[in-house]
């Protein structure tokens, strides 16, 4: 006799049960605006309906299809019951991480890395709770910018980095040249600039020890991933 197959998670199987902070922004934003005798009433309605509730009903909507689907994958390619996956203490916290962020981004490179990110928790090489919440944590931060420079960083290797000479000004300004491919097309040079220094603060890239760097910097070109660096891409790549 076979065991019966987890029924595939849906959207007409899911309805929230607990109210989404946005919800209650909504309502709370409501009742300031309704008791203020200056509110034209119908205005506003118009104008939380467009700008708030409707856009909050559709990321919730967006959020829990992201978490859906990849549960179904975790089905399929683990092979672990639903039941099995309520017990993982680990993956709910990241359920739970992954479905505030999902609700807050439209960008297609970071809601793919969410979905990855809740795929890695429930494997058996997923790191600990901790340290997935440390991942989520950096990638919340994170823009398509940041998402889109993580695999320039993956093609380098310490003899590459270590061969550079940094004390020439064309090779320290040669790092734009070899990370705008990798950018969203037409992305400033300013902004590149901005999310190489925004890696760089939340250790995912650091120079390595024994690779040239001078003072002036900015030392981009000797820059590569670091061991909390290469985790995070693992984890969001699974």
């Amino acid at each position: 006799m076979t065991e019966p197959k987890d029924k595939e998670l849906t959207s007409e199987l899911i309805e929230p049960t607990v109210e989404p902070t946005g919800d209650k922004v909504y309502r709370l934003t409501a009742a300031v605006a309704a008791a203020a005798s200056v509110v034209d009433y119908g205005a506003t309605n118009a104008l939380f309906q467009t700008f708030i509730k409707s856009p909050t009903e559709r990321r919730t909507r967006q959020a829990i299809q992201l978490i859906m689907e990849a549960v179904n994958e975790i089905k399929e390619r683990v092979k672990r019951t639903e039941e099995q996956l309520q017990d993982n203490e680990a993956f709910v916290s990241t359920i739970a991480t992954a479905y505030s962020m999902a609700s807050r981004t439209a960008e297609p490179e970071k809601l793919s890395a969410i979905k990855r990110s809740v795929v890695s928790s429930a494997l058996e090489s997923a790191p600990e709770e901790a340290v997935q919440q440390m991942y989520l944590s950096t990638l919340a931060e994170m823009t398509s910018i940041h998402l889109r420079l993580l695999p320039y960083f993956k093609t380098l290797s310490y003899f590459k980095v270590k061969s550079f000479n940094t004390s020439d000004h064309r090779v320290q300004e040669s790092y734009f040249e070899h990370v705008m491919p990798f950018a969203p097309e037409n992305t400033p040079r300013a902004f590149i600039e901005r999310a190489t220094r925004d890696l760089q603060a939340w250790g995912v890239i650091a120079i390595p020890a024994g690779a040239p760097q001078t003072m002036p910097g900015p030392n981009f070109i000797t820059m590569m991933l670091t061991d909390f660096g290469n985790g995070l891409v693992e984890f969001i790549e699974a």
